[in-house]
């Protein structure tokens, strides 16, 4: 499901596990996945809020097969790169 979603954006190299691919994957547990309540986070340059919500069953995120985040706790990893419009 995952690839075929990254294939239509052209993101070959996501979306499946396999030799050669980037090795982005999140780990969740199904029956924990849920959509707990928004919340101001009064985070935003310049005094700004925005909405957020707890991660809810996501056990893990790992980008180019390095951990960034376990049990809702950053790594301190960054091995990605963010997509910019155009490049």
């Amino acid at each position: 499901l995952t690839g075929k979603h990254a294939g239509f954006f052209g993101l070959d190299d996501r979306g499946v596990i396999q030799p050669g691919k980037l090795a982005d994957i999140n780990v969740f547990a199904l029956d924990e996945i849920d959509m707990p309540p928004e919340e101001k986070a009064f985070d935003v340059p310049g005094g700004s809020w925005r909405f957020v919500r707890k991660p809810a069953g996501i056990r893990a995120t790992i980008v180019r097969g390095e951990p960034t985040c376990i049990a809702g706790k950053s790594t301190g990893a960054h091995p990605g790169t963010a997509f910019t419009r155009g490049g």
